[in-house]
């Protein structure tokens, strides 16, 4: 990926803050690093093929990541901003689905990526309040906040179209990854 360079999404399509932008590449530069490392390639492999369900442990994989790479930007008095960390997460775990799939694992659908990135998105903050990173407080205006953008109230489509009894109609599902996140 070239510097300066974001991928091309609703959301990055518009012009981005260079420091946002900064973060961005960074984050996925160290991502990558991490990720084909190749003692990581053996240890994300394994644990998305010898998993029952692929969805979580692509996403608990992700988390993992990006927990390593906040905490390591955290302990050099780096701040990450959420826009960078959200598309630079999105980033590397689509990097982690292509991971897994040349490796032999069934290809993802895009359902599938929507579920991961939920997963990893709850899993992360759930393991950022108990650590004490955030409070339920922020957690709650964060996911206000998460709902007043279009992928919000996209996931809350999703999500409520999943709770909906059986054999009752739902609406066609577009998962927030399908509109150009991987």
């Amino acid at each position: 990926m070239e510097p300066n360079q974001v991928q091309d999404t609703p959301e990055t399509s518009q012009a981005v803050d260079p420091k946002v932008q900064e973060e961005f590449d960074i984050l996925v530069i160290n991502g990558m690093n991490i990720i084909h490392s190749e003692k990581a390639v053996k240890g994300i492999v394994g644990k998305i093929k010898g998993s029952a369900n692929k969805v979580q442990a692509t996403a608990e994989v992700t988390v993992d990541i990006i927990t390593r790479l906040v905490d390591s930007a955290l302990s050099s008095n780096v701040d990450i901003s959420k826009d960078a960390l959200v598309h630079g997460a999105n980033f590397l775990m689509g990097e982690i689905i292509t991971l897994a799939e040349k490796a032999g694992i069934e290809p993802f659908s895009e359902e599938e990526k929507a579920q991961v990135f939920q997963a990893a998105v709850s899993m992360y903050l759930d393991k950022a309040v108990k650590q004490g990173k955030i409070t339920q407080e922020e957690l709650a205006q964060l996911s206000e906040e998460a709902k007043q953008t279009e992928k919000g109230r996209e996931m809350a489509v999703q999500i409520e179209s999943r709770q909906r009894p059986q054999g009752q109609p739902q609406e066609q599902q577009q998962g927030i990854l399908a509109q150009g996140g991987m």
